[in-house]
């Protein structure tokens, strides 16, 4: 990296270069391919933003197409957050929370909107607009989740019919991803403070192009239970079984799984909040390495214990630079 930051000079063009290399390092850095690849990588960037800059990091024009290059990796999602100076230095922070049900998305999320951070809840923004024309009635704000969950429902005996319950968890993915889509842009065009209150199923999304979209917009904070508030939430939903999104690939097979054990012969057939408090442990357990692949990818990871005492703005702040520091060192 020294090598990059002499050769670039010190001219316009040199300061714009060593940004570049100062990505284009932190991105291989964070990067889980092979050494194949990234010495690729590396040779690709000496093609393409050393050679063209001469010995003194001059050129007609580069600094443009540097510039150029910089903005479209932002927007196609290139750049990841690596570090706390990265972060401390936006003037317009913008943070997504990630994490199952219960673990204080929400809670987080509202004490920002009180010290003025502009909020978005993906369950309002769903179930507001994208699944409006399918809700009895509009949501009224985003604490009037009951309508957007009888919508999803459960399959089973007195419930929904097993292939209406799919149409529908269709309809909710695909909502879903427009939900967020529609965060990322919103966090691009913020001119303060920006808190995206994610569902719990958003590390359900398998359409990479949304969620390089929102990670890129966003930072994301993987709220991380404790053993304990894990047990928590598993017992919560055992008392409360409750309508629940699925991947579709899993929901076939537990399904099977759970005719097979309970000798039934056809989905219709299910007790609906049986087969809830059974399959929520494996939705539960399946979510968990994929909350975390996506803050190694677009963010950090916080211990929801330690955001229960958070004070004020410069307190979360702290926290959130303070985990950055940990995950670089």
């Amino acid at each position: 990296m020294l090598f990059f930051v002499l050769f670039a000079g010190v001219g316009r063009e040199g300061v714009l270069l060593r940004l570049a290399a100062r990505w284009f390092f932190l991105t291989t850095k964070r990067a889980k391919g092979t050494k194949v690849l990234c010495f690729f990588r590396y040779g690709a960037f000496f093609v393409v933003f050393v050679a063209p800059c001469g010995v003194e990091g001059r050129g007609t024009g580069f600094g443009g197409f540097l510039l150029f290059l910089w903005g479209f990796s932002v927007i196609n999602g290139f750049i990841m957050m690596t570090s706390a100076r990265d972060f401390l230095d936006l003037p317009h922070k913008a943070v997504t929370f990630m994490g199952m049900s219960g673990v204080g998305k929400t809670y987080l999320s509202g004490l920002l909107e009180q010290w003025g951070w502009a909020r978005v809840s993906c369950d309002f923004e769903i179930g507001r607009h994208y699944l409006a024309q399918h809700l009895p009635r509009p949501m009224e704000s985003a604490d009037d989740i009951g309508v957007l969950s009888d919508f999803i429902g459960k399959p089973g005996r007195g419930a929904l019919p097993f292939e209406e319950y799919k149409r529908r968890q269709r309809l909710y993915y695909e909502a879903e991803c427009a939900a967020v889509r529609g965060a990322a842009a919103s966090a691009l065009q913020m001119d303060r403070h920006y808190v995206h209150d994610s569902t719990g199923s958003l590390c359900e999304i398998m359409d990479e192009a949304v969620l390089e979209e929102i990670g890129a917009a966003t930072l994301f904070v993987y709220l991380k239970a404790s053993p304990a508030e894990e047990a928590l939430v598993l017992e919560r939903a055992k008392l409360h079984p409750k309508p629940l999104f699925f991947p579709p690939g899993k929901l076939d097979e537990w399904v099977a799984e759970y005719l097979g054990l309970k000798g039934l012969s056809s989905p219709d057939e299910m007790d609906p909040d049986d087969y809830s408090r059974w399959v929520f442990p494996k939705l539960f357990a399946a979510r968990l390495p994929k909350y975390q692949w996506l803050a190694d990818r677009y963010g950090v990871t916080l211990e929801s214990a330690s955001l229960h005492g958070v004070t004020d703005e410069s307190d979360f702040i702290g926290r959130v630079a303070g985990a950055l520091s940990r995950a670089a060192a």
